[in-house]
């Protein structure tokens, strides 16, 4: 058995030797992959970078040099050519595989032989240097073997796999048997080259954790490209379908379905999380409504549009809706989205920069960015300010009050309806505003806050690379506990990173804000008193960093400094004691004992 790893290079800027050195990591016999790297670089100097990496490996890799002019979907095709593996995976120069990927994919392969190996994609600011800390094991793949039509069909209207050619190992088999190849008019995120190949495997192990790492800088696609080239993609992708007869026939309300998903709902949100000043224009948008009524002109028949969630559902609503104009149609895709990011700051020039870079750079665009910086003494407000972005609003404090009176002042300035901070130090992943913003749009005004796992990469800063990584909340932890009414778990104990929540403003000011009083811990009291009388929603997926770096919160060892921590658990341990007797839940706080 072997892997083939093909990875394209027609971008001499990319970092292609970082991708190297996460292949290199993987646990695994240098028999069981094979690297093909396919070259269309006449740069001299990106020529002697990949002798370099071929020499190193020179029984594994393999360059192929083709012509300059040559496309990237030519390139992957090519790749193909050349591999003599089993199982085939495609790799963007410069993105990263999960360190543990391969080793589970091996394993995979000898005990249930899937078609199909699936997973997860991140995406994250081009300076993270701790992907390495994302869990994927064994233990968390499924693996399915279909054995008849109505198991596929809930497979693939499960949301169970992505979409992208990225997030898959494929049966070398299967591919050739499918005869599928890559387009020349795709951009790598819309090529359609996986979704035929879910329709005809007979197995499929996968996995919701992270395989792939997509590494983003600050070049941003033009909104209308983005979309009207999704709807090519997706165009040619049911074009190809149709063309099929029996398995179209067979699959057609999930294809359907998928379409609609794709080319008119995901595009909708697209153009709802765009800048304020971008606008999908109206004829557009009406090409997106003939098309998906032409389609399924009684979409409610089907019952995978059937059964779409609160957010879909509305979209959905606005393929019979006639506009005047493109601002009235952008209006209604904007209304009840926009958020407000907060970052209070003290003397952090040194790290505040990919801070607000992981900001900037979120594929939701659709918010406000205010920085409260809390009297800093260092060059912190040049280097916020070196950023020419009309949403960010700067403030300064007089003096030093503290994180909660910082935050609150930056709370009170905002215009938005969701509120969600982000620490001076740490990184989150570029699409965590989307997907918890898209969580929120789905539920009931029952809910108060949407929250999503962190990664503190403590251990690893401190030098343990060994030890794995630790996951807030714990993976260990039940599920049940982590969403719907979650007051009485919380309770117990805070789990949930300060950073990691995404909350209703209007529902905070009900509550009240952050508690200026508090030295420490005022995250876990402001939860406590949403969590109290509103339901939580969890995304179980690692979308914020934590640098727990010595010196912090919890490390700090100084006694005044521990002292005040304390007294501040105790003061929310006394705000709560009648609920803890209502759950029967102990106070963990003895004063006076030992």
């Amino acid at each position: 058995m072997k892997i083939s790893i093909i990875i394209p290079f027609d971008n001499p800027k990319k970092d292609i030797e970082k991708t190297i050195r996460f292949i290199d990591a993987q646990n695994i016999v240098a028999g069981q992959y094979e690297l093909i790297i396919v070259s269309s670089l006449e740069d001299e100097k990106a020529k002697s970078r990949l002798m370099e990496i071929e020499e190193k490996a020179p029984d594994i890799v393999a360059i192929v040099n083709v012509p300059e002019d040559i496309s990237r979907a030519q390139l992957l095709n090519t790749g193909m050519e050349y591999s003599s593996g089993d199982y085939i995976m495609f790799v963007r120069a410069g993105d990263a595989i999960n360190v543990h990927l391969l080793q589970n994919a091996c394993k995979l392969i000898d005990d249930v032989q899937p078609e199909l190996i699936s997973y997860e994609m991140t995406f994250a600011h081009d300076k993270f240097d701790m992907f390495e800390d994302d869990p994927i094991s064994y233990e968390d793949f499924r693996h399915l073997t279909f054995s008849d039509v109505s198991e596929k069909k809930a497979f693939l209207m499960g949301g169970n796999v992505n979409d992208s050619f990225l997030c898959h190992i494929y049966s070398k088999a299967l591919i050739e048997d499918v005869g599928v190849k890559f387009e020349d008019e795709a951009k790598d995120e819309d090529m359609v080259f996986a979704y035929p190949l879910f329709l005809l495997a007979e197995s499929i192990s996968f996995t919701k954790d992270h395989g792939y790492c997509a590494y983003v800088d600050d070049d941003k696609e033009n909104l209308i490209n983005r979309i009207t080239g999704r709807m090519a993609a997706q165009t040619r992708l049911l074009e190809l379908l149709l063309g099929t007869g029996e398995l179209y026939d067979t699959y057609k309300d999930v294809i359907d379905a998928h379409f609609v998903k794709e080319y008119f709902i995901k595009n909708l949100k697209l153009a709802r999380g765009s800048c304020l000043e971008l606008e999908l224009p109206l004829p557009t948008f009406e090409v997106m409504q003939y098309v998906t009524l032409n389609l399924v002109p009684k979409w409610i028949e089907n019952d995978y549009l059937f059964g779409l969630d609160r957010d879909d559902r509305k979209l959905m609503l606005l393929v019979n809706e006639k506009f005047e104009s493109a601002k009235t149609l952008n209006d209604r895709l904007k209304e009840n989205a926009f958020i407000s990011v907060i970052t209070a700051t003290y003397n952090r020039c040194d790290r505040i920069k990919e801070s607000i870079e992981c900001i900037l750079r979120q594929s939701y665009q659709y918010f406000e960015y205010i920085i409260v910086d809390d009297g800093s003494e260092d060059e912190t407000e040049r280097v916020v300010k070196s950023f020419d972005d009309p949403r960010i609003k700067f403030i300064k404090n007089s003096e030093n009050r503290g994180l909660c009176y910082s935050r609150n002042v930056g709370i009170r300035e905002t215009s938005g309806r969701y509120v969600v901070c982000q620490d001076d130090d740490d990184y989150c992943r570029l699409d965590k505003l989307e997907k918890t913003l898209n969580v929120f749009m789905s539920l009931s005004d029952d809910y108060g806050m949407v929250y999503c796992e962190s990664i503190n990469h403590a251990r690893r800063l401190a030098g343990n690379t060994e030890a794995p990584a630790i996951i807030i909340p714990a993976r260990e932890m039940s599920d049940v506990r982590k969403s719907g009414y979650i007051f009485p778990a919380l309770l117990s104990r805070n789990f949930i990173t300060s950073t990691a929540a995404l909350m209703r403003k209007d529902y905070m000011e009900e509550v009240g804000l952050y508690d200026e009083e508090l030295f420490a811990y005022e995250d876990w009291d402001i939860y406590l008193r949403i969590s109290r009388k509103y339901e939580v929603a969890f995304v179980r997926e690692p979308l914020y960093d934590y640098y727990q770096r010595s010196g912090t919160l919890i490390s700090n060892k100084d006694s005044e400094h521990r002292s005040k921590v304390l007294k501040s658990l105790y003061e929310i341990d006394q705000k709560f004691v009648e609920d803890r007797k209502k759950y029967s839940i102990e106070t963990s706080f003895k004063v006076g004992e030992g």
